[in-house]
């Protein structure tokens, strides 16, 4: 595809965010993208930053920025089909059209640190650590509903008499609460009536599920590719 039938606009958020990797710099990008060359995948890419940010002796947030930038930029570079600098030139041309707050002096520090981007896109491929990071957090959290927390809550309820001024006796129960989000990331509560059986049965499951992550981990050990059991400690 031709270069001028690429049209490319960039998002309001997006430019937002290149004003914040502007304020950061071009050196720290490049140390990231030097530190994330040996450095394993991990399931989220907020997890693989903590990795860097941890080797890099930095500020998470500083490093975030940087990570979540070069992996949106690359994968938008990937749709548009060019080359680094051909789609480079083609996010200026988008910024110059926006006005406000993206004036000559904004623009120019832009340019400044487009030649460290163009090199981290080159070295930015499908097969990268932190595009693999990319890609394990798209599989992580590709379900209908996520998880958020959860917890078991026992009740003492009380019958009365028919005059309602006596206990004649108690019944213990116990509601599993949910909390989790939807598809439109909106945030529920599910409770849930459980007997004895079902907190055994529950119980059971826990310790099946850990049973079968420990196997997985250990049969995979020796393989090729590098298998992680969600979530993966963070770093010391």
């Amino acid at each position: 595809m031709a270069d001028e039938q690429v049209e490319l606009s960039v998002p309001e958020a997006m430019a937002e965010d290149l004003q914040r990797l502007i304020a950061i710099g071009g050196n720290v990008v490049e140390q990231v993208i030097t530190a994330a060359a040996d450095l394993l995948p991990a399931s989220t890419v907020q997890r693989y930053t903590r990795q860097l940010a941890h080797k890099l002796n930095m500020g998470f947030h500083n490093v975030y920025v940087v990570t979540r930038i070069l992996s949106n930029l690359r994968l938008s570079q990937e749709r548009s089909k060019l080359p680094p600098k051909n789609f480079l030139d083609k996010v200026t041309s988008s910024l110059e059209g926006l006005g406000a707050p993206w004036d000559l002096e904004l623009l120019e520090k832009w340019r400044s640190v487009v030649p460290v981007l163009e090199l981290a896109l080159s070295s930015l491929t499908t097969d990268s650590n932190l595009m693999i990071s990319t890609k394990f957090t798209r599989l992580t959290f590709a379900r209908q509903n996520i998880l958020h927390s959860s917890s078991i809550v026992t009740d003492l309820r009380p019958v009365f008499d028919e005059a309602r001024n006596k206990i004649r006796g108690m019944i213990a129960t116990q509601s599993l609460i949910i909390v989790y989000s939807a598809e439109n990331n909106e945030r529920r509560e599910l409770h849930l009536t459980l007997d004895r059986l079902d907190v055994a049965s529950l119980k059971e499951e826990c310790e099946r599920a850990e049973l079968k992550a420990e196997s997985i981990a250990q049969e995979m050990r020796g393989c090729d590719w590098h298998t992680i059991i969600y979530p993966e400690p963070d770093p010391s």
